[in-house]
């Protein structure tokens, strides 16, 4: 449940001291005595909003949903996690679908984790009918470490321990195209997936998050470089790498190992980050042959704006783009518990369900698909480049779903009677870089910034994105 933040946090903190603000924490794994307050870590809120009924629900939700997923295994969990509250049944790739899909049902499989794709059968569908399907994607542009089992497609870096000038560090693969100045001089912390092994021999994928800041990439001080407000450059090799710890101190307090008792992970990363994540684990750290994690910022996202309109946070490409999807997705199939949590009385959640089309007359099948790898090109076997999506739409058109048997051109059929819609995210105007966005909407002879009404669409010719200005009444 909601905690009140203590008020000696907020003085200490600089923050006004009112009672117009929640929190939402994490796990936490520790006590902060007010004693201790200005030299111990003060834990940050996941996020913190005004309570305003100016903030739409669906902002708070969003909220929920992106802080809960730094990295994209956590997104698609958390989408898993909505789904299965939805009714909704899990599907194993691996297994034969025949004679468990059902007209009406619903249904989800996951691939790597990362990728998630969802279906909900239309009441009327046979064999041969359309899909009606959505796509964006899990994956954001980030600094990622460990997992040399996909270094093939150039995402991370299997090999992160260095150690230069007394300082432990941890070498990072830049993922996706991100602006990674910005990364400098921010609280970071890791989370991803861990690959464990059990008692069996057997190993298995487990999710972790480390939610104190244990890495931070330091900008160089204005009294060595006077240049850096002019033109802050920066070698991504050398100096984008995070400090983990002090050698010194990792020295005093650590337990030496012989070189023939270091495990494999901890040849490859430091042992103090292996050990960090065995605590959180709470497993040995010999069990821990290897992971694949995200750095992120572990400042929450936030509602910011002096009239509550605008989302500081990260991710938004295309976390948000994936939470959109699946809310639209939810309120589209009636009665759904997703659509009876969005609700605060009554009469919303009538007015939602009332809104909602019955899955019980549509002839296709309602399909959405979060796909992972997009920032590297999607080339990966769970990307959108890959056959996830053509041999799920394949397997369906064959699978024998009522009382209709498939024929043999069922699949040629559906995909002359389906569309696709990719939802991303698009830039807005800049109101400090307006000469390098063209973009601003007519309305009753005002102008506003393309945030306000602005629509992407793919050109026939050229396949590439543009902007579509129309006024408010023509759309």
């Amino acid at each position: 449940m909601p905690l009140r933040i203590p008020l000696v946090w907020r003085y200490l903190a600089g923050m006004p001291v009112t009672q117009h603000h929640i929190l939402t924490t994490p796990k936490t794994r520790f006590t902060l005595s007010p004693l201790m307050a200005t030299t111990t870590y003060l834990p940050r809120p996941r996020y913190l909003v005004t309570k305003s009924s100016a903030i739409p629900a669906e902002a708070l939700q969003f909220l929920d949903f992106v802080n809960a997923s730094p990295s994209p295994f956590h997104a698609v969990h958390e989408a898993a996690q909505r789904l299965r509250k939805a009714g909704f049944v899990e599907l194993k790739e691996r297994s034969d679908w025949e004679g468990v899909i059902q007209l009406s049902g619903k249904y989800y499989f996951t691939r790597n984790a990362s990728s998630i794709v969802a279906f909900a059968v239309g009441g009327e569908y046979k064999s041969g009918n359309g899909f009606s399907i959505v796509g964006a994607h899990t994956d954001s542009p980030c600094l990622k470490v460990g997992a040399d089992i996909v270094v093939w497609c150039g995402m991370v870096k299997p090999i992160s321990k260095k150690e230069r000038e007394g300082y432990l560090e941890v070498g990072c693969e830049l993922y996706g195209g991100g602006l990674w100045h910005t990364w400098f001089d921010r609280d970071l912390s890791v989370a991803g997936r861990v690959f464990v092994e059990h008692d069996d021999g057997t190993h298995h994928n487990t999710l972790v998050r480390i939610d104190r800041p244990i890495l931070r990439i330091p900008s160089l001080a204005i009294h060595l470089d006077r240049s850096a407000n002019e033109a802050f450059k920066f070698n991504t090799e050398s100096q984008l790498t995070p400090v983990l710890a002090t050698a010194a101190k990792t020295a005093l307090t650590g337990n030496p190992k012989d070189e023939e008792t270091i495990s494999g992970a901890e040849r490859k990363h430091h042992p103090l980050l292996i050990k960090i994540l065995a605590e959180e684990l709470e497993v040995a750290p010999s069990k821990i042959k290897d992971f694949e994690l995200c750095l992120f910022d572990t400042q929450g996202s936030v509602i910011g704006g002096a009239n509550y309109e605008f989302i500081f946070s990260a991710r938004l490409d295309n976390l948000e783009m994936s939470f959109c999807s699946l809310t639209v997705y939810f309120r589209s199939l009636p009665h759904s518990f997703f659509i009876l949590s969005l609700a605060h009385d009554s009469t919303t959640t009538q007015a939602l369900i009332n809104s909602s089309d019955d899955i019980s007359s549509d002839p296709n099948i309602r399909i959405i698909a979060l796909f992972d790898n997009e920032e590297v090109g999607s080339v990966t076997a769970h990307g959108a480049g890959s056959d996830l999506l053509p041999v799920t739409l394949r397997r369906l058109a064959a699978t024998r779903i009522g009382e209709w048997k498939p024929s043999p051109t069922a699949y040629e059929e559906a995909l002359q009677k389906s569309y696709l819609i990719s939802a991303d995210m698009a830039h807005a105007v800049h109101p400090n870089y307006r000469s390098v966005v063209c973009g601003f909407v007519w309305i009753d002879g005002l102008t506003f910034p393309s945030l306000l009404a602005v629509l992407s669409l793919l050109s026939a010719r050229s396949m590439r994105r543009i902007t579509v200005r129309k006024c408010t009444k023509a759309l």
